[in-house]
């Protein structure tokens, strides 16, 4: 019998608002077991500590500045012991142990730009891989804020700077090549609006990585991008969003080739038009409102080119570069999604019916979305699609105009839906999945409330094996996903008298009660030659969570989870478990 240990501590100090510092140490050894679950072999020991000075208050108050000054250590050792050889010692596999130190420093003041600094430092040993590993990192912010009527100055600028440096040593003996990269990534993003309603976006950030060692480029990343929107009229407010990604891999020569690239970009055009019709004739269409959106995407890669492309190619404005003949891979597709929402009920504003009390009890959305995309490859070419329609969703809250529920529910939400869902490999499998959902919210007073729901899906999928010499085959997979949970809150508020001083504590006394359960069930039919249907499964889940709260800053929790499973297709894969947790959360 081998005995094992876990220790566990964490302790909190702060003096008013100009200090606070933390420090935990936690060890569990690889011996200690815990309930359910079998001796690990792996002892693993933590400890750390930060702190945050506030150098804001050391100045006038008056000129409301804020700066924090915080930092943080850590330190790790996990050793691992191989427990199949019980007479083998902790360290018979190896250890790793890692040091992590973080400054940062931050500047605010209302009016003025905001400024951030910070830098982390990082030492790793892994015994077993003989290598070490240390990484420093440096960065900086800057975001700056105005309310201007100038049109030429811009109201929003942020700008980032990181630099970092890794480097891995390895010892003589395991033959490995020791590496050191340096990584520099940029942000900048600004705003400008010219004119009233009208807001200019542009923004760019690239990453640029070299190897430090043979002073040579690894790799570069660059994304720019641009968007429009205008807010000026109700009606319409539309908007234009551009984004493209660059990237280059670098190849250094051998002793047969120069040195290539390969590079590749992925670009986006998204088009908004949000329409709030209601605006047009307000008394009969309500709060009717649709967006229309498109979008436009494409890309491509070329590999092993000996040459960088040019501009256009990689800003993104063309995403063919044409002197590079064909590319390796290269896709094309776009989208569109419109979608309505509207309270069917005030359509009904325009009769002025009297026995009408309310018009915000149904809120019903209708939406439409289509997208394809085509790709090429090594002189192959595929095509897919999807299409989701229909798919609406309604959702009622006008319980209180109901008789039978009126004097029974505080508050009450219901929500219908359902979607088609088709999607397309052209020439390979169509699949339609079918969706409706259920789900009841209901608070009947103010201590109890209750939730139910239900979700099934079917998908139906049609795949065709001609082009691999096989047969076609037909699935289906049927879920179902009923589930209930209830909540109970009692509250008993109430005080003590502390000793000595006279005064009295007052206390909060909740306790909540939550009692959840849910079910799922998964059915497979598969039809083709050859073919082996998935398993069917069944699984019930209940749970009951008790949370009691002393006062607000002393809280317990405990959680207790019952869960069977059944595989009714395959044997010797059905379980139970249970699984308790308890919480205690102090706060001082």
């Amino acid at each position: 019998m081998r005995e094992g240990q876990a220790q566990r501590g964490k302790i909190s100090l702060k003096f008013s608002n100009v200090l606070a510092m933390e420090g935990s140490y936690q060890k569990v050894d690889g011996d200690f077991q815990s309930i359910g679950l079998r001796r690990t072999g792996v002892t693993a020991e933590d400890f750390g500590g930060a702190a945050t000075l506030q150098l804001g208050a050391f100045m006038p108050e008056d000129w409301s500045i804020s700066m924090p000054l915080s930092g943080s250590m850590t330190h790790s050792t996990v050793s691992v012991e191989n427990i199949s050889d019980y007479e083998g010692s902790v360290d018979d596999l190896g250890k790793t142990v890692s040091d992590t130190a973080k400054a940062n420093l931050n500047f605010s003041k209302t009016g003025w730009p905001t400024i951030g600094l910070s830098y982390t430092d990082y030492l790793g040993l892994n015994e077993t891989a003989r290598r070490s590993d240390h990484d420093e990192s440096a960065s900086a912010s800057f975001d700056y804020s105005l309310i201007s009527e100038l049109f030429f100055v811009p109201t929003k600028i942020n700008a980032r700077y990181l630099y970092k440096k890794d480097s891995t040593d390895y010892d003589e003996e395991t033959g490995r090549v020791d590496t050191v990269t340096g990584k520099e990534e940029v942000t900048s993003s600004v705003t400008w609006q010219f004119i009233r309603g009208l807001s200019f976006s542009p923004s760019f950030s690239f990453s640029n990585t070299r190897d430090l060692l043979h002073s040579e480029p690894v790799s570069y990343t660059q994304n720019s991008g641009l968007m429009l929107s205008f807010s000026r009229f109700r009606l319409a407010q539309p908007s234009l969003d551009f984004g493209s990604t660059y990237s280059e891999l670098y190849n250094p020569p051998s002793d047969y080739t120069s040195e290539t690239y390969d590079v590749s970009v992925n670009n986006n055009l998204s088009a908004s038009l949000p329409l709030s019709l209601g605006t047009l004739i307000e008394k009969w269409f309500g709060s009717w409102t649709t967006n229309l959106n498109y979008t436009l995407r494409r890309s491509s890669t070329y590999d092993e080119v000996t040459q960088k492309p040019p501009p256009e190619y990689v800003w993104g404005w063309d995403h063919i570069w044409h002197q590079a003949g064909e590319p390796t891979y290269s896709g094309r597709g776009y989208s569109y999604l419109v979608s309505n929402r509207f309270r069917p009920l005030e359509f009904f504003r325009g009769f002025d019916d009297p026995e009408l009390a309310s018009y915000d009890v149904l809120l019903g959305e209708i939406k439409y979305s289509f997208s394809t995309d085509l790709s090429k490859a090594y002189g192959s070419s595929s095509r897919t699609w999807t299409e989701v329609w229909p798919a609406a969703e309604l959702t009622i809250t006008g319980h209180r105009y109901f008789p039978i529920f009126a004097s029974l529910l505080q508050q009450s939400t219901v929500k219908l839906s359902y979607q088609k869902q088709t999607t397309k490999w052209i020439g390979v499998s169509l699949s339609r999945t079918y969706t409706p959902s259920f789900s009841w919210r209901a608070a009947w007073s103010d201590d109890l409330s209750t939730m139910l729901s239900y979700t099934e899906s079917s998908t139906i999928t049609d795949e065709s094996g001609s082009a691999y010499g096989i047969g076609d085959t037909h699935r289906v997979t049927n879920t179902y996903n009923p589930g209930a949970s209830l909540t109970y809150v009692m509250e008993l508020p109430g005080s003590f008298r502390v000793p000595f001083l006279g005064e009295n504590v007052p206390l909060r006394n909740e306790l909540q009660l939550t009692a959840s359960y849910s079910l799922t069930i998964v059915e497979n039919f598969v039809s083709g030659s050859g073919q082996t249907p998935p398993d069917n499964t069944k699984r019930h889940t209940a749970s009951l969570t008790g949370g009691y709260y002393l006062t607000t800053n002393i809280h317990a929790n405990l959680t207790l989870t019952y869960e069977d499973f059944t595989n009714e297709t395959s044997v010797g894969y059905d379980y139970s478990s249970f699984d308790a947790k308890l919480a205690l959360e102090l706060k001082f």
